[in-house]
């Protein structure tokens, strides 16, 4: 019994762990403007839990048919490399769809997309590892156990969260896209990249217990996609610090911000200094306004930047006018 609360307690840990580690990392990555926290738990959950739920029900559904016409063998290949995949990364994608259409205003551009993303994936990734380190446990025993958990997080740990932060691209990118044609494709495409690495993931994993060869494909395509999203990211950091750097320059003109402020908003690592010192300074409540005013900037100018391409600016320009006496109003809270 004593061993049996051992194994949960590991496979718990084993699961949370990566899935918290993975999470906190993509998270950091949004430098500038920080994704509100209840929105991310919000996504985390629907892969954790519905997005799960969901997706088993659909796949032993439409497996069932399968099995009937194509018999065991082919109806299960079938099922894990075509069905899973597209069942998957629908239901994932869903509530980035649902982020897009219901707070728009908070998905400002590519990495946005990528965060909620792969936040849902990494959600969904976890509820199912703990399914397959529990039945490995099952089955296998402790030998069994952990290599299931060392495969799973740390050879392709970052799966769900690639697939479905391909997804969260596409819907970034459409958020912030020049034209209606642009917008509208761009989802679809994404859903099918994701769906496409999927697949090829999912058979060259079944392939790999007769062959051996296909998981060289599997760590091929994964870990390259994981690497050409960490260089859109990078990108996408050059992008919003320009953004932050050509909107803000009038507003020294204006009085909203200082020229030091200035300087320190359009730099990650400036702004963290400046909230080091002081917090070191004059204490938590201090480095927080700090914090807030620097966030306050950021929104100022990405609402800028949106509101080039919008016909109808007077409700843009209401945000603007609004966030600009914020700032003012926190500048001489700071000061004083």
């Amino acid at each position: 019994m004593l061993l049996v609360i051992l194994f949960v307690g590991l496979t718990i840990l084993a699961t949370v762990g990566p899935a918290v580690v993975y999470g906190l990392v993509i998270w950091w990555f949004d430098r500038y403007e920080k994704e509100p926290w209840g929105l991310l738990a919000v996504t985390f959950v629907w892969g954790a839990i519905p997005a799960i739920f969901l997706s088993l029900v659909a796949e032993i559904g439409l497996d069932v048919p399968l099995l009937a016409v194509f018999g065991q063998a082919a109806g299960e290949a079938i099922g894990g490399s075509v069905v899973a995949p597209i069942v998957e990364e629908v239901v994932k994608g869903f509530a980035i769809f649902l982020l897009f259409l219901t707070f728009r205003a908070e998905m400002d551009g590519v990495l946005d997309g990528v965060v909620y993303g792969a936040l849902v994936g990494f959600g969904f990734g976890m509820t199912e590892n703990a399914l397959y380190f529990l039945g490995a446990m099952v089955e296998g025993g402790a030998e069994y156990w952990l290599t299931v958990v060392f495969v799973r997080t740390m050879l392709f740990g970052l799966n769900h969260g690639l697939f479905s932060s391909i997804v969260g691209l596409g819907f970034g990118y459409a958020s912030v896209a020049n034209s209606r044609w642009k917008a509208w494709l761009a989802p679809p495409l994404a859903l099918a990249g994701s769906i496409m690495i999927h697949a090829v993931h999912n058979i060259s994993a079944s392939l790999t217990p007769e062959l051996c060869w296909p998981v060289i494909v599997s760590l091929l395509t994964d870990w390259g996609g994981v690497l050409v999203i960490l260089v859109v990211l990078l990108l996408a950091w050059d992008r919003e610090k320009a953004r932050v750097v050509r909107e803000l320059r009038d507003e020294i003109g204006r009085g909203t911000v200082s020229r030091t402020d200035y300087e320190i908003a359009a730099s990650y690592w400036l702004r963290i200094a400046a909230q080091w010192r002081a917090f070191m300074t004059h204490g938590l409540g201090h480095a927080r306004r700090l914090r807030r005013l620097y966030q306050l900037l950021t929104e100022l100018a990405f609402k800028k930047h949106r509101l080039r391409g919008v016909r109808d600016k007077r409700k843009g320009e209401k945000e603007i006018t609004r966030l600009r006496a914020e700032i003012m109003d926190l500048r001489a809270e700071i000061s004083h």
